[in-house]
């Protein structure tokens, strides 16, 4: 008997350490680069162009950097949702989008990703997945809809991009990123 209240007490102990494990850079860089993407082109505001998206980018870096758990990385990523403004739930979508650009080679699973995210927060991800942007987007235009040939459109340009800033890196990587992320077809 004090074998299996060891093991209970070991197994519980052992998932609250587990939910407060201390994330790295990269993991909170790599998650903020999706959040950031998803947000770019699924939430309403943000799609039709109402923000200044790389501002924003370069807004919630320093908070993210200050980060150290999965609780205070979700906090910020809700926070920052919820300045967006509210989202209208959309009757009329469908539950996954029908849009030729948004179907290939494509998984939202890293919502679900419980070592990361908390649960509410994935749950207002998929919120916004199921209330996205609806019609033209402000970043990306069909250039010619039979052959899918997209053109990227209302990206900020950085003329004598200093590669020593961090933000410009990342801002980049970001991009490029979330557009393979999006757009690329095998």
């Amino acid at each position: 008997m004090k074998k299996l209240i060891l093991l209970f007490l070991i197994l519980i102990f052992g998932n609250l350490v587990h939910a407060q494990e201390k994330l790295t850079r990269i993991e909170k860089l790599a998650t903020t680069s999706k959040v950031w993407g998803f947000l770019k082109y699924y939430h309403p505001q943000v799609a039709k162009g109402n923000y200044n998206w790389d501002e924003q980018l370069f807004e919630i870096l320093p908070k993210i950097e200050k980060a150290t758990t999965k609780n205070d990385l979700s906090k910020i990523y809700l926070d920052w949702i919820s300045s967006l403004g509210s989202i209208e739930e959309c009757k009329k979508c469908n539950r996954k989008s029908t849009n030729l650009y948004f179907n290939k080679n494509f998984s939202l699973s890293w919502i679900d990703n419980n070592k990361f995210f908390t649960y509410e927060l994935s749950e207002k991800l998929k919120f916004i997945e199921n209330n996205r942007h609806q019609g033209e987007s402000y970043y990306v235009k069909y250039e010619n809809k039979k052959n899918g040939n997209l053109n990227f459109t209302n990206e900020l340009i950085y003329s004598g991009l200093d590669w020593n800033n961090q933000n410009l890196r990342l801002l980049t990587l970001f991009r490029y990123w979330n557009i393979i992320e999006y757009f690329f077809r095998i």
